[in-house]
């Protein structure tokens, strides 16, 4: 029995909200394997989650096989109690996703509206993602860290799971911030950001990142993240060398 919750870097991507608490099965990142039986019975419990409180809480499994072995595991998740946030990205998701639509579908689709509407600002607030993006949301501006923000608010919001990058080594305290998004049972690079060159940085790979720039761009510490997938779903950008 193997669960996830979070990247190395401490960012909790088990992300669930309050007013949508009975739609949920918990099942996510969750692997229940038996070297002998196929039929192991899993039990998921989440009586320690208060849903009327903002915070981190821990999700307990137990998964019992036909000759009656037990094994237990617990992870962490954030629970989000609804607010302004949340509500400003409904009305945006409404008008751009369609519920039956692929996570895929409905990732392009955001990332297509943040590229769209969000002007590059110099400077934003860096506190909490749902925030920083409901800012972003209203003032339709933000740096890289705001379109990370808008980003994720959307992303997550659809029920696509979601965390930050951020470059490092930062090479004169240029900073920088990106998504690392699931879907197609993989982690994709999402990096909204306006560029000079308009290159694309939508459901990439690692090699697919590389490919644009081989400098320090994309850098992060790979350790501290969830494996990103290595089959391509996306088209991969120019490199910096043949955009003008």
């Amino acid at each position: 029995l193997e669960g996830h919750s979070k990247d190395g870097n401490g960012d909790y991507y088990r992300v669930y909200y309050s007013d949508r608490k009975n739609s949920y099965d918990f099942k996510d990142f969750i692997k229940v394997s038996d070297d002998r039986d196929a039929n192991v019975k899993l039990k998921i419990n989440t009586d320690k989650i208060n849903w009327k409180k903002n915070g981190i809480y821990k999700i307990y499994y137990k998964a019992t096989d036909s000759s009656g072995n037990v094994t237990k595991t617990w992870v962490k998740a954030r629970i989000i109690v609804t607010g302004a946030p949340e509500k400003a990205a409904d009305e945006i998701l409404s008008s751009i996703i369609k519920t039956s639509w692929s996570d895929k579908k409905k990732a392009i689709a955001i990332f297509d509206f943040v590229k769209d509407n969000i002007s590059y600002s110099g400077w934003s607030k860096k506190d909490d993602w749902r925030y920083a993006g409901h800012r972003t949301l209203n003032n339709l501006s933000g740096d890289c860290y705001g379109y990370y923000s808008i980003s994720r608010l959307l992303l997550v919001r659809a029920g696509i799971p979601c965390v930050e990058i951020e470059r490092y080594p930062i090479p004169g305290g240029q900073d920088h911030h990106w998504n690392l998004v699931y879907v197609k049972g993989g982690w994709y690079h999402f990096d909204t950001t306006p560029r000079r060159r308009d290159a694309r940085f939508c459901l990439l790979t690692d090699s697919q990142m590389n490919h644009y720039s081989t400098g320090y761009t994309f850098r992060f510490n790979k350790n501290l993240y969830p494996a990103r997938a290595t089959k391509q779903i996306c088209k991969t950008p120019k490199p910096i060398s043949q955009c003008h």
